[in-house]
């Protein structure tokens, strides 16, 4: 029988033993700590965007970098530093050479931050030798690209892409250009190199892609100063479920072999000068989520019936030449939350079927030629924005839609809308910024419900039939609104400002943001309330051509933002107040008032003196 004692010597020495194994098993080698601790102090820490600590605050000398080390990751025994994810970190400064010493590394992020290369031999980054995923976009990283780069020939993902969110870098495909510099990359199979000018290559862009890198899945080259036609060669990217080359001068058609393309998930070709008419079939690819070929002025087309089963999530198609109507099946994309088709030749009855888009998030359908009523989008809980101004949209008012709870901006101006605003019932907490029913056939009076859209910054409802009295009361509970246009309509103001003064003075205390009032073109009488003096943020005012009598309240010289006043033809008298912004006023900005005398008039006022 094992004394106790022994006993407890027996399990002291298996406790050691296991936490000396612990502690051997992927612990830091010297060596890349050491590496690591000499990029920290090259490196520049700024101050964190998003209270975030960055990974370098926790690079202790000491300490195991692959266990306490934020951004570092080991693998084996010992641990050898496999992975260095930095991005986002905040920091600027050199890169010191011994980060190309971590041989081991398999991939290396150093995106959005504000590094600099300048002492980066072209051909240091070739000793990486097992790198299979780089990403340096928007790090700092300017000029030629290294040489080296192209010598890593087990690289999966490669992103040198200069967006200009984290650094204003400007990144060169000349010397490698980008056939030399994916010449031996045949394992890749994501390219992000967005913003890199390529345009060294010439056209020859397309067949490096498809001869150097045929199995490419994800390929990004927005705004790389490509030219056009695309190479038929390109038909051999069949793999490809990306494919963004938005904001390139390609002027050229858009290829027949992109609906052969069953993988792909995105297509953006926005701004590209894309011309004649879009192969039909590539609006239904089966796996296809967002089509984005928007800013193409000259591509036209038309919409094709939707099947069952299309999984279209965004589809843009903003200024270009497309036309005909929209297809009743266009309900059949139930996963759509994006639909801008602004600025179009579309035409015809908005189908009924947009009731089953349940999942819509902003609809843009305005400067085309629909008519008919307004669809139902009450089905579209999350939907926060509806743009279908400029058409030629009739029937009555869909008072139904200030009742939708995501709704942020609402856009129904220059259409033939008629009826009354009627009771205004939005949930109790709405997000509605922006009313805009400018230039319809609206009938009836302002209602007082309307103050319960309490985050609203933009109420438009000019050039309609509107008629009955304001109260400035009547915005008491909107102190976001800073724009407000009710010209052209036929509403008074409220005669007795002396029986609603609290109200008015609580309204104007309330609307601290207004920046734009006019209520031009109506029927207002009575003096200009002194309140609209407490309006200190006011920008543009426009009383003209009403039945305003009385003087020109002299608080409105301390306005000190006013850059526009009009005030003309009404039933003003006196003299214009003199000072601050006044003095920039045009005579425009009061002529048409008989009683008005003195600068910028040429009429001199009887009791000035000589």
């Amino acid at each position: 029988m094992i004394p106790r004692f022994l006993r407890l010597v027996l399990v002291l020495l298996c406790l050691a033993t296991s936490s000396f194994r612990l502690l051997a098993s992927g612990q830091c080698l010297p060596g890349q700590s050491a590496a690591l601790l000499a990029l920290k102090q090259r490196f520049t820490l700024s101050a964190p965007r998003n209270g975030i600590s960055p990974p370098l605050h926790s690079w202790k000398e000491g300490t195991d970098c692959c266990r306490a080390w934020a951004g570092v990751t080991c693998e084996g025994e010992p641990g050898k530093v496999v992975a260095l994810d930095l991005s986002g970190s905040s920091i600027s400064g050199g890169v010191h050479p011994a980060l190309f010493s971590l041989t081991s590394l398999r991939s290396l992020n150093l995106s959005c931050n504000r590094l600099n290369f300048d002492s980066v031999l072209s051909r240091s980054f070739e000793q990486l030798t097992n790198l299979t995923h780089l990403n340096l976009s928007d790090s700092g990283f300017s000029g030629q690209i290294p040489v080296g780069i192209s010598r890593l020939r087990t690289l999966v993902s490669l992103d040198l892409s200069a967006p200009g969110l984290c650094s204003s870098s400007s990144l060169t495909l000349q010397d490698p250009d980008l056939p030399t510099l994916i010449r031996n990359l045949s394992n890749l199979r994501q390219l992000y190199l967005d913003g890199v000018n390529i345009s060294a290559g010439g056209r020859d862009w397309g067949r490096a892609l498809s001869t150097s890198v045929p199995n490419l899945h994800e390929l990004s080259l927005s705004r790389c100063s490509l030219s056009g036609p695309i190479d038929d060669s390109f038909s051999h990217l069949k793999s490809l479920a990306i494919l963004r080359l938005h904001e390139n001068n390609l002027s050229t058609e858009v290829p027949e072999f992109l609906g052969d393309f069953s993988s792909l998930r995105l297509l953006r070709l926005s701004t590209c000068g894309l011309r004649g008419s879009l192969p039909r079939r590539i609006f239904q690819l089966p796996h296809l989520e967002t089509l984005d070929l928007s800013m193409n002025p000259t591509l036209s087309g038309s919409l094709p019936d939707f099947p069952p089963g299309i999984v279209l999530e965004e589809l843009k198609l903003s200024a270009t030449n497309f036309s005909g109507t929209l297809p009743e099946s266009i309900g059949n994309l139930r996963l759509l939350k994006t639909l801008h088709l602004t600025t179009c030749r579309f035409s015809g009855s908005l189908p009924a079927s947009f009731h089953n888009l349940t999942r819509l998030v902003s609809v843009d359908l305005s400067i085309n030629n629909f008519r008919g009523p307004v669809p139902s989008f009450a089905s579209s809980p999350n939907i926060s924005k509806i743009d279908l101004q400029n058409n030629s949209l009739s029937g009555l008012f869909p008072g139904w839609i200030f009742s939708l709870p995501s709704l942020q901006s609402l856009q129904l101006n220059s259409n033939r809308l008629s009826g009354t605003l009627g009771e205004i019932l939005p949930p109790a907490d709405s997000l509605l910024e922006t009313v805009d029913l400018t230039s319809n056939e609206l009938q009836g009076s302002l209602p007082m419900s309307i103050s319960r859209l309490q985050h609203l910054k933009i109420l438009r409802l000019a050039s309609n039939n509107l008629s009955g009295t304001v109260e400035l009361s009547l915005f008491g509970n909107l102190r976001n609104l800073s724009i407000l246009d009710l010209s052209y309509n036929s509403l008074t103001l409220q005669s007795n400002p002396a029986a609603t003064l609290p109200s008015i003075r609580r309204a104007v205390s309330e609307l601290k943001a207004h920046r734009v009032l006019n209520m031009s073109h109506n029927r207002l009488t009575g003096p200009i309330p002194q309140s609209i003096c407490g309006l200190k943020m006011l920008e543009s005012l426009d009383l003209s051509k009403n039945n305003l009598s009385g003087e020109i309240p002299p608080g409105l010289v301390r306005l000190s933002f006013l850059s526009t006043l009009y005030l003309s033809f009404s039933q003003l008298v006196g003299q214009i107040p003199q000072g601050g912004q006044f003095s920039t006023f045009p005579r425009a900005s009061f002529e048409g008032n008989e009683g008005l005398c003195g600068t910028p008039l040429l009429r001199p006022c009887a009791n000035a003196t000589a």
